[in-house]
């Protein structure tokens, strides 16, 4: 697997609150859509977030996220994943 790219059945943790991590496996990518799926995993709370950036007609760039899973654990999920893709789309570090 590449150092930069998402690919499908990259694995790995993330901590989108602090104190809680997530396990991650990457399913599905499309690279030219700009498009990626992944199951989450914490605890016994299961998750299947699909995100992509798009390209807005007015030339800048946005973001989708839409979720499967737990009311509750996507509510949670729902800010923290909001910052993240901000940070991503403006091309911060640690996105």
């Amino acid at each position: 697997m590449g150092g930069d790219r998402i690919e499908p059945g990259m694995e790995g943790v993330v901590v989108p609150l602090p104190g809680v991590p997530v396990a991650f496996t990457v399913e599905e990518v499309g690279e030219a859509r700009r498009r990626w799926t992944w199951r989450v995993r914490a605890g016994p709370v299961r998750m299947r977030p699909h995100h992509a950036v798009t390209v807005l007609p007015d030339g800048r760039t946005g973001t989708e996220l839409r979720m499967e899973g737990p009311l509750p654990a996507l509510v949670l999920y729902a800010g923290p994943a909001r910052l993240v893709l901000h940070r991503l789309v403006r091309g911060g570090a640690g996105a």
